[in-house]
């Protein structure tokens, strides 16, 4: 029988469906199906003929990424099978794979859907791992026990905060941004094959550079540059720099970025501009504004899309943006005419339910999003990841439906971390990828805790046929990191910096700095008078500058009651007594800014309202023993029996009625932010900070 000659109905009989049932019994329909017609034009028309969500992430998928040596049926019938696992409301059997650490894992990402990157660090040094993940086949009391091989492994003079995994020319690149005690800078890394082992080797350093957000080909975006709050690329093969705009945004620097080619795309708080690489410059194409202000973004670029009316292949982005009151994702075309952002996704927090949405991650290719569910409160429990299928778009001109999830039954519920103790505590300062692909998920956290979670019910030969090892070029002309690192002895973990006194040291030594921005700075024995923590945790004015999307080195000016002023970056900010407001100030004159401070005179500025409940939950110590009250784990005593640096404080014993609940008897009253008055689209006016002082 010609496959062809099947009618629509039989197929629609297959593949027509919405939400997805049992579906290895519709894999053993495509099976025998595909045994019986032996030919592969029997899954194309299979994929073509049917109009369920699912398929259509299947054919995204097929149709970007088909690996050497597999074919349409292995793939797809992976695809159906991982996919079936992933449906909202169904919580997927884990097989997963702890490994702790002795030091704070900061950064681990999935590579080539084979090879798990993991950095772990202290406040001092990181180590670089390269890690193969080989599920063993075999069960142990109902669990699988999955491997994970080293392969190779790099030392660097200073903590890993973020990285970045991209492909230039078919190889394995990596950027990561490097925070030490003076300066931060962006390394790039490469793999390479050195005679039968396998090694990291340095391609180029940028000094001076921070908040590392996205790569591709020869460029490397951030968001500060020379302690400039201002989205910048970097050539690692040339050294060129290219600054998109000359001065920082009103309303604070850039939250996420994603690079394809020659375009660039930025995200800020309120708006998001795409931008085109041309020689030494970068021309803006566009400006799309949301209508609101948000405190986290995602974004990746989506494959090329060739549309009837374009001359050339146009980019397409997936923008996530997340705020206390949901989450929402959007379509974004990179064209000058095209100026509107198309809605594709959006999550709505129940009014019912108190739990904060965190820091929404889609994954590589923007089919899946996932964000972390925390209790408004400073207890631990009750917090998950939640997982989302996303609409997939075939066509520039094809219109999306908007795709809403059950908000009050959190239909996509992925997983609740807190019933499970072999996944690391995911409330504060983790660090997680999801390979939707071959149905990984890696997960770390700063207590030295490292996971691999496995959903996929695939074979193992099938998947090493799908998923092959990446190929390596072998080692040239170029700097191979050590391997081997003279103190093996972990300091405090990072960045959880520990103690009070290492933040009042910081504290000091960046107060000193102020004398060389202006002559009018007061001595420094007046913050010790300051309303505010921040002299005794520095760590705390960071995490809550960064929730405004404020970036760049931190120097404290001038203190008067209640009144603090900072410069952060080549911005000066001020806080009025209050940790959940700050102000951009319009001035950039720090002598004026001093003198109208000691007049008593509260500067102009724009007024930004930050998460408060985001800055108590990276806090740290007190989720810590709120932790403890609730389930008797001690995760800072396994990392110091690991042979971390724990400092004692973070043993002591609490009072078990100490820390917030949700309990409605227990006084605690839910953080209601205000509005941000950033019109979203001004640059701070004349008169920058000499970047020399």
């Amino acid at each position: 029988m010609d496959i062809l000659s099947l009618t629509d109905e039989v197929f629609d009989a297959i593949g027509a469906f919405c939400d997805v049932p049992e579906l290895s019994s519709l894999s053993q329909v495509c099976r025998r199906l595909s045994a019986v017609f032996t030919t592969e034009r029997f899954w194309m028309k299979f994929l073509s003929s049917s109009t369920s969500r699912t398929s259509a992430l299947i054919k995204h998928n097929i149709h970007r990424y088909q690996p050497e040596g597999s074919n349409c049926k292995d793939l797809a019938v992976h695809l159906y099978r991982l996919y079936s696992h992933l449906r909202p409301g169904h919580k997927p059997p884990l097989r997963c794979s702890p490994l702790p650490l002795s030091r704070s894992v900061t950064w681990a990402k999935i590579v080539c859907h084979r090879w798990i990157i993991v950095a772990s660090s202290d406040d001092e040094v990181s180590t670089l791992c390269l890690y193969d993940y080989v599920p063993d086949e075999y069960r142990l009391h109902g669990f699988s026990l999955p491997d994970m091989m080293l392969l190779t492994q790099a030392f660097l003079g200073a903590p890993v905060i973020r990285g970045v995994v991209f492909d230039c020319g078919g190889e394995v690149i990596i950027a990561v941004e490097l925070c030490p005690s003076s300066s931060p800078s962006i390394e790039v890394l490469a793999l390479r094959h050195n005679e039968d082992k396998i090694v990291f080797v340095q391609l180029g350093s940028l000094p001076d550079a921070s908040h590392l957000r996205a790569a591709d080909g020869n460029w490397v975006g951030m968001s500060v540059c020379k302690n400039r709050n201002i989205p910048t690329l970097w050539n690692w093969k040339t050294g060129r720099v290219i600054q998109l705009h000359d001065k920082p945004e009103s309303q604070g620097g850039c939250m996420s970025m994603a690079i394809k080619d020659d375009v660039v795309a930025v995200a800020y708080r309120r708006k998001m501009r795409i931008y085109r690489i041309v020689g030494d410059k970068a021309e803006l194409l566009c400006t799309h504004r949301y209508g609101a202000s948000f405190q986290y973004s995602s974004m990746v670029a989506l494959p090329m899309i060739h549309s009837s009316d374009d001359t050339q292949d146009t980019p397409m982005f997936a923008l996530a943006l997340g705020a206390r009151d949901g989450i929402k994702v959007y379509h974004v075309h990179c064209k000058a005419h095209d100026s509107k952002l198309t809605l594709a996704w959006r999550f709505a927090t129940p009014n019912q339910y108190p739990d904060d949405p965190h820091e929404p991650l889609l994954c590589d290719n923007g089919t899946m999003l996932t964000w972390l569910s925390i209790p408004a409160s400073l207890v631990s429990r009750g917090t998950r990841l939640f997982l989302a299928q996303l609409p997939v778009s075939s066509g520039a001109e094809q219109r999306i439906p908007v795709l809403e999830p059950q908000c009050t039954k959190f239909a996509s519920r992925f997983h609740d971390f807190a019933a499970d103790e072999r996944i690391p505590a995911m409330y504060w300062r983790s660090t997680r990828d999801l390979d939707d692909l071959r149905g990984l998920a890696v997960f770390g956290n700063a207590f030295g805790e490292l996971a691999v979670c496995d959903f996929s019910s695939t074979s193992l030969d099938v998947l090493s046929r799908l998923f092959p090892l990446p190929r390596l070029p072998d080692l040239r002309d170029e700097l191979v990191l050590s391997q081997k690192h003279s103190t093996m002895d972990a300091g405090y973990p990072f960045p959880l910096m520990a103690t009070k006194h290492k933040d009042r040291t910081l504290f000091l030594r960046q107060a000193k700095k102020a004398s060389s921005i202006s002559s009018a700075v007061p001595p420094l024995s007046r913050w010790k008078t300051s309303t505010w923590y921040i002299y005794q945790e520095f760590q705390y004015l960071t995490t809550l500058l960064e929730v405004r999307s404020l970036y760049g080195a931190i120097v404290p000016l001038t203190h008067k009651e209640p009144l603090d002023v900072f410069r952060v970056g080549d911005l000066f900010v001020l806080f009025d007594g209050d940790d959940a407001r700050c102000r951009i100030l319009d001035s950039t004159s720090p002598d004026g800014i001093c003198a109208q401070i000691d007049e008593g005179v509260l500067l102009a500025g724009r007024m930004m309202d930050g998460g408060e409940l985001g800055i108590t939950h990276v806090s740290g110590l007190k989720m810590h023993m709120a932790e403890r009250r609730n389930h008797r784990l001690n995760r800072a005593l396994k990392l110091r029996e690991r042979g971390g640096h724990v400092d004692d404080h973070w043993m002591d014993e609490r009072d078990g009625d100490e820390g917030r609940d949700t309990d409605p008897d227990s006084g605690f009253t839910l953080f209601v932010p205000g509005s941000d008055d950033s019109d979203g689209d001004s640059e701070l006016g004349s008169g920058d900070v000499d970047l020399d002082m």
